[in-house]
């Protein structure tokens, strides 16, 4: 067999030869000379193809350097109407020393994402919240990563499979527990999602002619295993936690906004942005059967008509139960707000805040609300989407009906709902509906 040299091969890492193994099921031994020289000609052949499209000026036939240094011109950066030479021995060094010159760390990965978030921060594009997610996936799974430090026009899709390979084994404690040492699906959408955005923001802001290795359609995704967090069987609140919390719930003499906030969760189902987000105006007193309105307004915008951009921004009605009516009647009581139930505390709420109608309780408010619940009842904690989960499986146990929890969850197609109905098991009982 052909014994590897990696000292004559100075574009190919460790970490490069280490994905190819792990892609194709190979020992790092096995990796033969000529594998390491297809993978460095490759990335070379890159290299030339971009100071073709950027050097103006004719290059020296590679046979002529047999003869001595060879050599061509450029603009001088100093004297744009002057120029300057460039010598080399060989056609590699005339390809490496212009490729230095005309391109710089500027066109690396890491760059054009940090440009690519301050464009789409300053323009408004995407929420607030949505960079936040595109840093924190960066900073998991590419920030410490070759890919990197790597010009954005010379990923290949060999080099691109590497990383993702590596990425797929970069796992938490919840992988873990699931039983996966991979990562799951919405990481591996993510990771896909961030690649797309970048070369798309490179393409059309920054005149970087280059392709993305995602449209080429050459990578095999089945090589990256991951795991559907969705389809695993679901482990929730049963129905005994449920009553518990109601329980506690109950008995509470001076709830905070907070607790309120989670109280109504139980009552009507709805997400937790829509119950942050509503208002008196949405209780509905005065009708023959009283009910409130669940209308999935953005706390936080100033666009105060706009709704959830998704599939399930259906409003709806809800009929009020005696504990909705107890929520309603000590938010008035306590609330400085004379618009939304659910305000966050007077004391952190700044002028801006009001200018940008920016005032609901914070998600975290509610989320820790729930926790000192569950830790005050015994029970382990669960996220308050869990609540809404198991009210949806529990009315779906009970009238098997899709079009009538689809219409509680507020969700404009029956796409979402089904997902609850494929997960239901029937070997777990349910109470039945929290709203009967």
């Amino acid at each position: 067999m052909e014994r590897r040299n990696n000292s004559k091969h100075e574009l190919i890492t460790e970490d490069m030869i280490q994905s190819y193994c792990n892609i194709f099921g190979i020992d790092v031994e096995s990796v033969t000379e000529g594998v390491l020289k297809a993978m460095e000609d490759s990335m070379q052949l890159n290299k030339e193809k971009r100071v073709y499209a950027r050097h103006p000026y004719a290059l020296p036939d590679p046979e002529s350097y047999a003869n001595g240094r060879q050599k061509t011109r450029v603009k001088s950066e100093d004297s744009p109407e002057k120029r300057k030479t460039i010598w080399a021995k060989s056609h590699k060094e005339m390809i490496d020393k212009l490729y230095n010159f005309y391109y710089t760390d500027e066109q690396t990965f890491e760059v054009i994402f940090e440009k690519m978030c301050e464009f789409h921060e300053e323009y408004h594009i995407v929420r607030p919240k949505t960079i936040r997610e595109y840093r924190k996936e960066y900073e998991r799974f590419f920030k410490d990563d070759p890919i990197a430090k790597t010009d954005i026009q010379l990923i290949t899709v060999s080099g691109l499979s590497m990383f993702l390979m590596r990425a797929h084994q970069k796992t938490t404690k919840k992988d873990l527990e699931n039983g996966y040492n991979v990562i799951e699906k919405h990481r591996h959408q993510a990771i896909k999602g961030i690649i797309n955005k970048v070369y798309n923001y490179a393409n059309q802001y920054m005149d970087i002619s280059c392709v993305n290795p995602l449209d080429t359609r050459a990578i095999d995704y089945n090589m990256f295993p991951h795991y559907d967090a969705d389809r695993l069987e679901h482990d929730g609140y049963s129905s005994e936690d449920i009553h518990k919390l109601l329980e506690y719930f109950d008995s509470l003499e001076h709830p905070t906004i907070p607790q309120l906030a989670v109280g109504a969760i139980f009552e009507t189902l709805a997400r937790n942005s829509e119950i942050r987000a509503l208002r008196f105006c949405d209780f509905h007193f005065d009708a023959p059967q009283p009910y409130v309105r669940i209308c999935g307004m953005a706390c936080g915008s100033t666009r105060e008509n706009r709704v959830k951009k998704d599939s399930s921004r259906g409003m709806r009605n809800i009929a009020i139960t005696p504990r909705l009516k107890r929520i309603y009647d000590i938010g008035k009581e306590i609330s400085w707000s004379d618009e939304y139930i659910f305000p966050k505390d007077i004391h952190y709420v700044t002028e801006s805040d009001k200018k940008d109608n920016n005032i609901c309780v914070s998600m975290q408010s509610v989320q820790r609300a729930l926790m000192h619940m569950c830790k005050k009842t015994g029970i382990k904690y669960y996220s308050p989407h869990q609540i809404r989960f198991y009210g949806a499986m529990a009315m779906m146990n009970e009238t098997c009906d899709i079009y009538a929890t689809a219409n509680l969850l507020g969700h404009s197609t029956l796409a979402m709902t089904k997902k609850y109905s494929d997960k239901l098991n029937s070997s777990r009982v349910y109470a039945g509906p929290l709203l009967a």
